[in-house]
């Protein structure tokens, strides 16, 4: 009994390491301020098609690659050095409404800083290109 428990527990987590990406429409608006600078911006929620989500974590592929989108654009656009930006992303799209003007809302409310919002005529993330992320051994060439 303790052997078939055992095994019906690997063959869990080894089903777990296998998820595959699987490709969607998300739904994300992206938010980003500078510390040297009294103005925060917010964009718009907006879909994004195609994604790539990793189907057991429901992890984001390339969300740093949308981070780096917005921060490219506020360091061209408003000369800011080095803002700080995030993402939020969902599959429903009524869950980042809410969560964008609760986000919104705390920063209407925070005294010292001005909310700017960005329209999507301004600004819109680009869907990016998935390329497999294999993990590979790092000492595998040196053998």
């Amino acid at each position: 009994m303790k052997h078939i428990l055992s095994i019906l527990i690997l063959a869990m987590c080894c089903a777990g390491l296998s998820a595959k990406p699987k490709k969607c429409t998300v739904y994300m608006f992206g938010f980003g301020a500078s510390f040297t600078d009294s103005v925060a911006y917010i964009t718009e929620v907006q879909p994004v098609t195609p994604a790539y989500i990793e189907t057991s974590t429901r992890f984001l592929y390339d969300r740093s690659l949308y981070a780096l989108q917005l921060r490219n654009f506020m360091e061209e656009k408003y000369q800011l050095m080095n803002p700080t930006c995030v993402v939020f992303f969902s599959t429903k799209k009524g869950k980042m409404a809410s969560k964008r003007e609760k986000l919104r809302k705390r920063y209407l409310d925070a005294e010292g800083f001005t909310l700017m919002r960005l329209p999507a005529e301004l600004f819109t993330f680009v869907p990016e290109d998935f390329e497999s992320h294999e993990l590979t051994d790092p000492f595998e060439e040196q053998k």
